[in-house]
């Protein structure tokens, strides 16, 4: 069972990283497209990163 709770650990390491990746990127793209003046593909963006940011609050206060 010791292995199996590693395997479990590193998998949740592995997702809160790509959730934070995620949401660097997100949020990156929204500001590269409000610079470019194209308001509806930044408000997407701006939707997914808001999604991802509250997404990683739950995870981090759930462990």
């Amino acid at each position: 069972m010791g292995n199996e709770d590693k395997n479990i650990q590193g998998a949740l390491r592995l997702d809160k990283l790509s959730l934070k990746l995620l949401t660097i990127i997100a949020s990156t793209s929204a500001v590269y497209e409000m610079l470019l003046h194209d308001l509806p593909r930044s408000a997407g963006f701006g939707v997914s990163w808001l999604i991802f940011f509250i997404a990683a609050r739950r995870i981090n206060r759930a462990s």
